[in-house]
């Protein structure tokens, strides 16, 4: 578990990278029917070298980030909706291979009446106009 001294709450837009999967770095591309199209971050992890408070990089799946606060990821896609697009890829040492969107995050928090959770989109455009 990150301790309390480890988890800085909230103080400026940075704070948004503070805990980044692994995964968020993956190499993902569309194919068009006759070439790849890079859909990808147009930037990697050294973007966040300097900041006040760097992201810590994390790989498990269920991260237990204070008392009863959780961040999941790599979640299965149990319904038919939810399975993505196959013209949606990543790159792996292999090849391509249908993107599972691993690099998805969910915040759960345990409480007496339940779990609440929380998610978000952030794109690379959003990391440029912030």
């Amino acid at each position: 578990m990150i301790t309390r001294e480890e988890s800085v709450p909230f103080r400026s837009w940075e704070k948004v990278f503070d805990f980044l999967w692994d995964r968020f770095f993956d190499e993902k591309y569309a194919w068009n029917g006759s070439s790849y199209e890079f859909l990808g971050n147009d930037f990697d992890v050294r973007l966040f070298e300097g900041m006040r408070t760097p992201p810590v990089i994390v790989s498990e799946d269920v991260l237990e980030i204070a008392p009863d606060i959780f961040l999941l990821s790599n979640f299965p896609r149990l319904h038919p909706v939810e399975l993505s697009n196959p013209q949606f890829l990543v790159r792996r040492s292999e090849g391509f291979e249908r993107d599972p969107f691993t690099d998805e995050l969910l915040l759960a928090i345990k409480m007496p009446q339940g779990i609440a959770f929380f998610w978000g989109v952030l794109t690379s455009r959003d990391v440029q106009h912030a």
